[in-house]
């Protein structure tokens, strides 16, 4: 299949490019490899064929006009370059479909939600559903939105086991990779300083600047290698949220994670999506923890005992490989494409 994937975020769209041309298809991407090598280092280009500079000249030809982070209001695509492809799917963002889409273009539409802005999106959702959209949801998690829209399928986000170097655990620090963590979630942030007043720490991502241990943004190879090195992975930024991308990652790295569980500092109506508390009870993959004295004491038994530190890591390896590797998801896009295909997400 031909298919044109509009995406708002580059991680997620990079590992469902290399899934989706695994799985023989060609991958059209409106996101932040359009131009082949994206502004940040987050991710490195996949390789997208010799059939992408073609349909690139295509692009340019129909006066089509494209920029990664620009609103829908300041995109142009013709429905004629929409009509070479067999199926549209569109990360997140419902104004791409209604400006360019909805009554221009006859291939079939594919909403894919990430796990942000959960609610905020579901009046769109049952609009999309409405007009015969395909919706596939990210989390099961998304089902308690007020007047929940349904879904299609559930896919979560995928990766390549085979990417992340073995656990070694040398280096006795805590690791935690999130952008403007004080900016966006304050609560988390007055938490995990609290916790690791005395504790060594290392914190990966944009805007932290002059937050202890912040050490900027770090490529994709050295985030790999920082999850190996590191004696634990300190989930407690956006704990809320069924967004769990760093808490993925850092599963198939085998480091072992002590994970704040959201209910203990934010309101019930916050955690009605957040998914960790429930992965980690049901898989044993890292220890939940509701105060600062928990928090502290399961950093210290993880320091200290190497032996649990393996055996949670390990759970957490494998609940990875089980749920989200990308030979679990690929078997599920195709299963999606196949509702597509047989007249379903046709908007009309």
């Amino acid at each position: 299949m031909n298919i044109l994937y509009y995406s708002v975020h580059q991680i997620l769209e990079f590992d469902e490019i290399i899934l989706l041309r695994q799985s023989g298809h060609f991958v059209f991407p409106l996101g932040a490899f359009f131009d082949h090598t994206p502004a940040q280092p987050f991710r490195p280009a996949p390789a997208l064929g010799e059939q992408m500079e073609l349909f690139r000249r295509k692009f340019d030809e129909m006066h089509c006009s494209y920029r990664y982070g620009a609103s829908a209001e300041d995109i142009s695509i013709s429905p004629d370059f929409v009509s070479l492809f067999d199926v549209c799917i569109v990360m997140h963002d419902f104004g791409f479909i209604k400006k360019h889409l909805f009554n221009k273009c006859s291939i079939p539409v594919i909403w894919r939600s990430i796990g942000v802005s959960t609610e905020y999106h579901e009046p769109d959702a049952n609009w999309f559903a409405d007009h015969n959209g395909v919706i596939v949801r990210y989390s099961p998690r998304e089902a308690a939105c007020n007047k929940y829209a349904g879904h299609g399928a559930i896919i979560r986000f995928a990766k390549d086991p085979s990417i992340y170097l073995p656990w070694l655990g040398l280096e006795k620090h805590a690791l935690l990779f999130s952008h403007d963590l004080k900016i966006r979630f304050p609560e988390e942030a007055a938490f995990i300083y609290d916790v690791i007043r005395d504790i060594s720490f290392v914190l990966g991502g944009k805007g932290n600047e002059g937050l202890a241990g912040s050490v900027g943004v770090i490529e994709y190879v050295e985030q790999i290698r920082r999850l190996s090195r590191a004696r634990l992975y300190f989930y407690a930024a956006g704990s809320f949220i069924p967004y769990t991308l760093n808490f993925i990652e850092a599963c198939f790295s085998g480091i072992p994670i002590v994970a704040l569980d959201c209910r203990s500092i934010y309101r019930a109506e916050m955690c009605k999506f957040a998914e960790i508390p429930s992965l980690i009870e049901r898989y044993g993959c890292g220890i939940l923890v509701q105060s600062v004295a928990q928090a502290r004491d399961a950093i210290e038994h993880i320091m200290d005992d190497c032996d649990a530190a393996n055996q949670i890591g390990d759970k957490g390896r494998r609940m990875a490989i089980n749920l989200f590797s990308y030979d679990v998801i690929a078997p599920q896009w195709e299963a999606i494409f196949k509702i597509v295909k047989s007249g379903r997400g046709i908007l009309l």
